[in-house]
């Protein structure tokens, strides 16, 4: 996929690089009177580390033949500072501004404050804030431009509701109509008129991790009430928690699993942004042979949702064994007795209380627990 040749190339830019990019704060300091707040207070735009855009970037003659095709990345990579984010731009094309350029990105103005991009130190067109509407005017590359209108657009499967910016370029070299996500505010497509060569370009969002359309729903965290269960035990409890990254109330199923077989599924019903929920499944192993089982979830996907890397997530393994296994090893033999020894006569209440020794799961770790061991000395699974 063309997406993993934008990563191995931005990676090798990265690791070929030996000279970093130096950030003159003291320039970026003094630029208060850009617009720059000496104290930041909020962000209006929202890259994270580890977000990227890829766009496809075709070129055509003005008689409509195709003159060539290219494609280009922007990754976001780490903060330099709270709220400026480091990123980089590859651009792959048979023209020209070919290679990897850095931008340093104020995420609270959208100021390019350093970098080799020839956006450096200006107002980045990549990704506009979202409490916009028509007629708002924002800073924009060299200047200000105005929210022109809004307009849906097609984008792959989905119908993307977009802010629209009609730019032309300070020197009147060439003319864009710009499509913004109206949700995230990032770009999902431009059209490029040149006035003085013999082509267009249609640059179009090709893949993302940016929840574009503002629909985004993740499992974030499984917790077995215990990770070791001996034969006669009956269930145990997984804890699923689920995430709303996106901007809207979302309503899903969750599914968790033992290896590959399913445990249970259970609806999420409007869950609000940035909100949480905790799923509880019964998982009933009276039938489960003894084994070791790794335990994960998977969100189905919303309407509109893009992101679906964190829809799934796995947990380490339990271990389904015999009584009197308190290490987990596989066997019972002395290793077992020294452990169950120094949690003996103990409850969940006490310093020395091993719930791996709790045979019986009645929350004590007694004589029943003790025959249970001995029963099983010698044996292994």
């Amino acid at each position: 996929m063309r997406s993993h040749l934008v990563s191995l190339i931005v990676f090798a830019t990265l690791l070929s690089s030996v000279i970093a990019v130096p950030i003159n704060f003291a320039t970026y300091a003094g630029l208060t009177g850009q617009g720059v707040a000496a104290e930041t207070v909020e962000d209006i735009i929202s890259p994270l580390p580890g977000q990227y855009v890829n766009y496809t970037n075709d070129a055509y003659y003005l008689d409509g033949r195709l003159k060539y095709r290219g494609w280009w990345n922007t990754s976001y990579l780490y903060y330099v500072q709270p709220h400026v984010i480091n990123s980089t731009h590859t651009v792959v094309r048979p023209e020209f501004q070919n290679g990897t350029r850095w931008l340093t990105i104020d995420k609270t103005n959208r100021w390019v404050v350093n970098g080799t991009h020839w956006w450096n130190e200006t107002w980045y067109p990549g990704w506009i804030e979202t409490n916009v509407k028509k007629g708002s005017v924002i800073n924009f590359w060299t200047g200000t431009e105005r929210i022109s209108g809004s307009q849906t657009i097609a984008w792959n499967d989905l119908e993307i509701d977009t802010w629209l910016i009609d730019f032309t370029d300070p020197h009147g070299y060439e003319k864009d109509l710009m499509y913004f996500d109206k949700q995230t505010g990032v770009l999902v497509k431009c059209l490029t008129t040149y006035t003085l060569l013999d082509f267009t370009e249609n640059q179009t969002l090709a893949e993302t991790n940016i929840p574009i359309g503002g629909h985004d729903v993740a499992v974030t965290s499984i917790t077995p009430s215990q990770t070791r269960a001996y034969s006669g035990s009956t269930a145990i409890h997984i804890f699923v928690n689920a995430t709303n990254h996106g901007k809207f109330s979302e309503t899903f199923s969750v599914t968790a699993f033992y290896n590959s077989t399913t445990i249970e599924t259970q609806t999420v019903t409007n869950l609000a942004p940035n909100a949480n929920a905790t799923i509880i499944f019964l998982w009933d192993i009276t039938s489960v042979p003894l084994g070791y089982y790794t335990i994960s979830a998977m969100a189905t996907r919303v309407p509109s949702e893009i992101d679906l890397a964190d829809n799934s997530f796995t947990d380490g393994s339990i271990a389904i064994t015999i009584s009197g296994n308190v290490d987990g090893d596989r066997d019972v033999d002395v290793y077992d007795l020294l452990l169950f020894s120094k949690a003996f006569s103990s409850d969940s209440s006490k310093p020395n209380w091993n719930p791996n020794c709790d045979f019986n799961n009645d929350k004590k770790v007694d004589d029943a627990d003790l025959f249970a061991l001995n029963n099983n000395y010698g044996k292994a699974i």
